[in-house]
């Protein structure tokens, strides 16, 4: 049989070595950033004016937004304008990476810049935003998205995986606007 004490030193020790895990969990979390940026460039053989209405129209985002690919059969509600200034569109479905949410577009400037409101369940919104440069008719597009983690320590640590997780997303919708809007500039 072993004995009484030796159990309880044993589950002491463990518990001191879980709570010096979790200090050192907490105090490094403190030295990492709260604001997290994403943001993929790519240039297009398309005027900024045609690669501006693919993304300042909501109704065309189904062509090419990689979220909304990931879940088909989501349930997805436009609001009472779908272009522009106050566009906007919500978005449910069962799958956890896609989740529910709301996009507003809260600046639209023609053929320059859309800037947008990302709210997803639960989480502070994020913002997300649109440059268009056109230059010898190509124009560059650059999508960037910034986020505050907050000062939850798990989320500060999410915030480190969030330009991988969300980047080669990025590249992708990048990569189908320009299959848009180079095919549709060629016919």
């Amino acid at each position: 049989m072993i004995p009484l004490i030796f159990l309880l030193s044993t589950f002491v020790n463990i518990l001191l070595i879980v709570l010096i895990i979790l200090s050192a969990f907490v105090l490094i979390s403190v030295f990492l950033p709260s604001k997290v940026s994403v943001e993929r460039s790519m240039v297009m053989q398309a005027s900024a004016e045609r690669v501006f209405e693919q993304v300042n129209n909501l109704k065309k985002w189904p062509q090419w937004m990689p979220w909304i690919k990931l879940d088909p059969n989501m349930d997805l509600s436009y609001g009472n304008q779908t272009e522009g200034e106050g566009a906007s569109y919500s978005w449910s479905s069962n799958k956890k990476n896609v989740g529910n949410g709301k996009l507003t577009i809260m600046e639209s400037k023609p053929h320059r810049l859309i800037v947008n409101k990302i709210e997803f369940g639960g989480q502070r919104p994020g913002r997300g935003s649109w440059r268009f440069e056109e230059k010898d008719g190509k124009t560059k597009v650059t999508w960037r998205m910034d986020s505050d983690m907050g000062i939850n320590p798990m989320n500060k640590f999410f915030g480190l995986m969030m330009d991988k997780m969300v980047g080669a997303s990025f590249e992708s919708g990048l990569a189908d606007i320009k299959r848009i809007v180079e095919a549709e500039a060629n016919s």
